[in-house]
């Protein structure tokens, strides 16, 4: 069976630009526009600049100077209606510290499976 295909916009934060690069590869191979950030601070400001929707956050839980918890509140402050994706490769007693309980939020964990990650890109935007 073939990935979900989707038309939707994503924000894609991932401070790795190799894992970034390769991860909007794949999801722009399958339909989607792909918004790219390093940072939060460089995803916030992608946020407040764009009049086009944003439908998908999908952000790695630990950042330089900002955790992926704390930016997708702040986010969700000016977008209310975006769905987040976290990702990360930390346990989950790491998780937890950062607020995000285990079921509790989407979640994928790295290193990405692209079948995988396409299937919960998929799942949270249905949610």
């Amino acid at each position: 069976m073939f990935p979900p295909v989707g038309r939707e916009t994503i924000l894609l934060v991932e401070d790795e630009q190799t894992v970034r690069t390769v991860a909007k590869a794949c999801l722009e191979e399958y339909g989607y526009r792909v918004l790219e950030a390093g940072n939060a601070d460089d995803a916030i400001e992608i946020c407040r600049n764009r009049a086009e929707p944003v439908h998908l956050l999908i952000t790695d839980v630990i950042l330089p100077k900002k955790d992926g918890k704390s930016l997708s509140d702040e986010i969700r402050k000016m977008r209310p209606d975006i769905s987040v994706l976290f990702m990360s490769g930390y346990a989950a007693e790491i998780m937890a510290e950062k607020g995000l309980a285990s079921g509790e939020y989407a979640f994928i964990p790295k290193p990405i499976d692209f079948d995988q990650l396409l299937r919960s890109v998929r799942s949270a935007l249905e949610a």
